[in-house]
């Protein structure tokens, strides 16, 4: 499936003939089959600076109290990157990160929906992440 982790996963070919595997011939939402038809990911895979920046404000208070202690001559950037190879926070978030991108092009989590149907589900999951944004 990743045929050369170079642009979008939709333009791979693998991607397209496994669409085409996934893709029913009705939308699961309202049941109309005569339109153009999409494959819907219920779930997206988080960006890893997001998930970098969730593992930092999740550890702070245990960072702030190495940080007083160690690598004075480093700057902030170093400092952080140093302690999340030593706690190996650093692997779990690549591990989480490929991990989510992997079910994403396996197409887990995913329905067809008419473009009608796909555009109100985008919506609403916009203006509730607009609300809660963790």
């Amino acid at each position: 499936m990743l045929d050369n982790l170079k642009g979008k996963p939709w333009h791979y070919k693998s991607w397209k003939e496994k669409r085409k595997q996934f893709l029913k011939d009705r939308c699961e939402q309202c049941g109309v089959g005569n339109t153009v038809l999409v494959i819907q990911h219920q779930k997206q895979p988080c960006k890893m600076q997001f998930l970098f920046s969730q593992a930092f404000n999740n550890c702070k208070s245990d960072y702030y109290k190495w940080s007083k202690n160690n690598s004075l001559e480093l700057t902030d950037g170093q400092k952080i990157d140093k302690y999340f190879k030593m706690t190996g926070i650093g692997n779990q978030i690549v591990q989480k990160g490929f991990s989510e991108l992997i079910e994403y092009l396996n197409f887990s989590d995913t329905k067809t929906l008419c473009k009608s149907c796909a555009f109100k589900e985008d919506t609403y999951r916009i203006n509730r992440s607009m609300r809660n944004p963790l």
